[in-house]
C-alpha cells in the first residue's frame, strides 16, 4: 500500500473512531438526560411554547454535568431536548444566552437545595445545639461530605460568571434571594431565644453562605489537617460565641 493510501486510511479509520465516540458520548448524555427525569425516550411527547425552555435547560445541563461548556453544541441540545435548533435560538437567542441560562438553572438549584436542608434544620431546632448542628451542617463544617456536590458547583458557575456580566449579575440576584430566604429561617429563632437578636439576619446568613463556599477549601484539605477534632471544635467555639444565645 502507498504511503498516500495509508495516510488516507489513516484519515478515515481515525474519523470513524471520532464518530464513534461522539455518538457514544451522545448516548451516554441521553441516558443521563432521560434517567435524570423520569423520561421514558420513545414516549417523549413533542414540547409545545410552555416546555421547550424547560427542555432545553434540562439538556443543557446534562450536557454540562458531564462535559463541560466547551462540549456544549446547540444541535445536541436540541436532539436530547427533543426540539429544533431554531426553537433554541428563539427563546435563548445564541449558544452564549443559552449556557447563561443553563448556568443560572444550575445554580438556583443548587441554592434551593442548601437552603431546604437549612430551614427545614433550623426551624425544627429546640436547644442551642440543635441549632448548632444546622450551622456545621450548612456551613459544610460537619465533618462529613453534606453538600459537596453543590458547593462544587456553584464555585462552577461562579467561574463561569467571571468574563460573563450578565451571568453575574443573575447569579448576583439569586444570591440575594437566598440570603433573604435564609434570613427569615435565623429571624424565626431569634423570636425563639436561640440566637442573638442583636445579630442582623441577613448579615449573619450571607457569613454563613460565605462559608458554605469557603469550605471548599476544606472539602480538598479533607485528611490532610493535623487534627480534624481541633478544627471542628474551634468552630463550634466560635458559632457558640459569636451567634448563639446562653
Amino acid at each position: 500500500m502507498s504511503c498516500l493510501n495509508l495516510s488516507c486510511s489513516y484519515r478515515i479509520s481515525r474519523n470513524i473512531f471520532a464518530r464513534d465516540n461522539e455518538i457514544k458520548s451522545f448516548e451516554c448524555v441521553k441516558h443521563h438526560f432521560f434517567c435524570k427525569h423520569c423520561f421514558v425516550e420513545n414516549e417523549v411527547p413533542e414540547p409545545n411554547n410552555s416546555d421547550t425552555a424547560h427542555n432545553v435547560l434540562r439538556a443543557g445541563i446534562a450536557i454540562l454535568d458531564l462535559h463541560g461548556e466547551a462540549d456544549l453544541r446547540v444541535l445536541d441540545v436540541a436532539r436530547i431536548a427533543g426540539v429544533s435548533v431554531g426553537a433554541i435560538y428563539s427563546h435563548f437567542n445564541s449558544r452564549d444566552g443559552l449556557i447563561k441560562a443553563v448556568r443560572v438553572e444550575q445554580y438556583r438549584e443548587c441554592l434551593s437545595a442548601e437552603l431546604s436542608v437549612f430551614s427545614s434544620s433550623l426551624e425544627s431546632a429546640n436547644t442551642v445545639d440543635e441549632v448548632l448542628a444546622a450551622m456545621l451542617l450548612f456551613c459544610g463544617s460537619d465533618g462529613n461530605v453534606s453538600g459537596l456536590a453543590a458547593r462544587w458547583m456553584r464555585l462552577e458557575v461562579l467561574g463561569s460568571a467571571r468574563r460573563r456580566p450578565q451571568l453575574a449579575a443573575a447569579v448576583a440576584a439569586e444570591n440575594m434571594l437566598h440570603i433573604d430566604r435564609g434570613a427569615k429561617s435565623i429571624e424565626m429563632l431569634q423570636e425563639r431565644g436561640l440566637i442573638d437578636p442583636k445579630i442582623d439576619p441577613q448579615a449573619l446568613m450571607a457569613i454563613f453562605d460565605s462559608w458554605s463556599i469557603g469550605s471548599v477549601n476544606m472539602d480538598l484539605l479533607a485528611g490532610t489537617l493535623a487534627d480534624q477534632k481541633q478544627w471542628k471544635a474551634l468552630t463550634d467555639q466560635v458559632l457558640r460565641s459569636a451567634v448563639l444565645k446562653r
